[in-house]
C-alpha cells in the first residue's frame, strides 16, 4: 500500500519538475528571442511590420468572404430549394427525387373522390314502408301476421309469401331495394328519382296484398 503512495508521489512530483523544466526553457527561449529583437531595431520593425500586414490581410479576407456569402445569401429566392443536379451531389438528388414522385402519389391517391349523399329524408321515408307494410298485413291477418321486433325485412316478407299475401316477385324487388337503401344507401346514389320508383314498387306490393293478381 505504501509503495503504491510512493509510486503516486514520485510520478506526480516527475510531471511537476518537467513542466517547470518546459516553462524555464520557453521563457529563456522567448527572452533571448526578446533580447536579439529589442538590440537590434531593425529586426523589430520587420518583424513588427511583417505582424500588422498579416493581421491586415486576415481581416480583409475574412470581410471579403463574409461579404460574399451574404451577397450569395440575398441573390437566393425565399421560396428557393436547392433541388437541381447542381445544386445537390448526384445520390442525395436522387432521394429527393425519388420522395418527391412518392409523395406526388400519395397526394393523388388521397384526393377524395366524388361520391353523392343520399338525402336523409329519402332514406327515412322509404325505410318506413317496411312499418306500413307490416301494419297493412296486420289490417289482413291480425292474429297470424305479427313481425318480431329481431325479425328482418327478407324473413318478414318471406312469411308474407308463404301465407299468400303478397307476391314473391313484387317482394323479392322490394327486399332487394330495401336493403340496399337501408345498409348501403348512404355509400352510392339514391336520387329522387329512384325513391320514385321505390315507392311505386312499395304502392304495387301494397296492391298485391289486397289482390294478388294485382301489378301483373
Amino acid at each position: 500500500m505504501f509503495a503504491s503512495y510512493r509510486r503516486r508521489a514520485f510520478n506526480i512530483s516527475a510531471h511537476v519538475v518537467y513542466v517547470l523544466l518546459l516553462c524555464a526553457l520557453l521563457f529563456l527561449c522567448g527572452l533571448d528571442i526578446f533580447l536579439r529583437v529589442y538590440l537590434n531595431r531593425s529586426v523589430l520593425i520587420a518583424a513588427g511590420s511583417s505582424l500588422c500586414m498579416l493581421v491586415v490581410a486576415t481581416i480583409l479576407i475574412v470581410s471579403a468572404r463574409n461579404l460574399t456569402v451574404r451577397a450569395a445569401l440575398h441573390d437566393i429566392p425565399k421560396l428557393y430549394v436547392p433541388i437541381n443536379p447542381s445544386d445537390l451531389p448526384q445520390r442525395v438528388h436522387r432521394l429527393i427525387q425519388a420522395d418527391m414522385s412518392r409523395v406526388a402519389t400519395i397526394a393523388a391517391e388521397a384526393k377524395p373522390l366524388p361520391t353523392p349523399i343520399t338525402p336523409p329524408h329519402l332514406i327515412a321515408s322509404a325505410v318506413h314502408t317496411l312499418t306500413l307494410l307490416e301494419a297493412a298485413a296486420a289490417a289482413l291477418r291480425p292474429v297470424y301476421v305479427r313481425r318480431a321486433p329481431e325479425q328482418t325485412c327478407r324473413a318478414f316478407l318471406a312469411a308474407l309469401t308463404a301465407r299468400d299475401l303478397v307476391r314473391a316477385d313484387l317482394a323479392r324487388f322490394y327486399v332487394e331495394r330495401y336493403e340496399t337503401l337501408r345498409f348501403g344507401g348512404r355509400e352510392r346514389e339514391f336520387g329522387e328519382e329512384e325513391w320514385r320508383e321505390f315507392m311505386k314498387l312499395f304502392a304495387l306490393l301494397l296492391r298485391s296484398m289486397q289482390n294478388p293478381q294485382a301489378g301483373m
